[in-house]
């Protein structure tokens, strides 16, 4: 979508998404106030109150809106500071995807109390509409920290929470040994869900 030009990145974290994109692009890197980074070059504000001064190309949340009770200001401050012709990007847990149907409550990617808003794709679209922005790209995501790890933990929310002593416990052996083979498991049920369009991580 975009060869070069100044990004905003919502929710860097310590700004990892910055070091992987092309010295074309200049990436402005925020996170909350009271967010634990440690790298300098992150700058900590409230997203609704800051003022950067200047206009993006794009403005990113890649895993981010859903930690926010009140997506829709957020997705209206991102259009506020978009160049015309501006993009912005949102990566998400799908609320509506057959992997937390099959888990409910149990489903990884809820998250509470971390994860306080929760998206479908039609549902993005609508808050996108009411705030003047079209959907032009849609899509599931193979992310493998996101998709298998979510199934993966997923399925050991189905059992009692294991105690702290964990790992030193030796009944806890055989689970581990179960953790091996499930993990190859899920990464094809994985793939079966990306190809058919069932991704638990999708971005507009």
């Amino acid at each position: 979508f975009l060869k070069n030009g100044e990004i905003l990145d919502v929710g860097s974290g310590e700004s990892i998404f910055s070091k992987l994109l092309k010295k074309n692009f200049k990436v402005t890197s925020l996170d909350l106030p009271s967010a634990k980074i440690i790298n300098p070059e992150v700058i900590k504000a409230d997203f609704l109150k800051w003022n950067p001064g200047k206009k993006f190309d794009a403005v990113v949340f890649w895993e981010s809106l859903e930690h926010t009770a009140y997506p829709q200001k957020y997705i209206k401050k991102a259009a506020s500071i978009l160049k015309p012709g501006g993009y912005v990007f949102i990566e998400y847990p799908r609320y509506n995807c057959w992997e937390a149907g099959i888990f409910k409550s149990f489903w990884f990617h809820l998250d509470p109390p971390r994860h306080l808003s929760h998206f479908t794709p039609i549902g993005l679209d609508n808050l996108l509409s009411k705030i003047k922005l079209t959907t032009i790209y849609r899509s599931g995501v193979f992310a493998l920290e996101y998709t298998i790890g979510g199934f993966v933990v997923s399925i050991l929310n189905l059992f009692p929470k294991q105690p702290t002593d964990f790992f030193q416990n030796s009944r806890n052996l055989l689970l581990i040994l179960f953790l091996i083979p499930l993990i190859f498991i899920s990464a094809l049920i994985e793939v079966g869900f990306f190809l058919l369009g069932q991704s638990p991580i999708s971005l507009t």
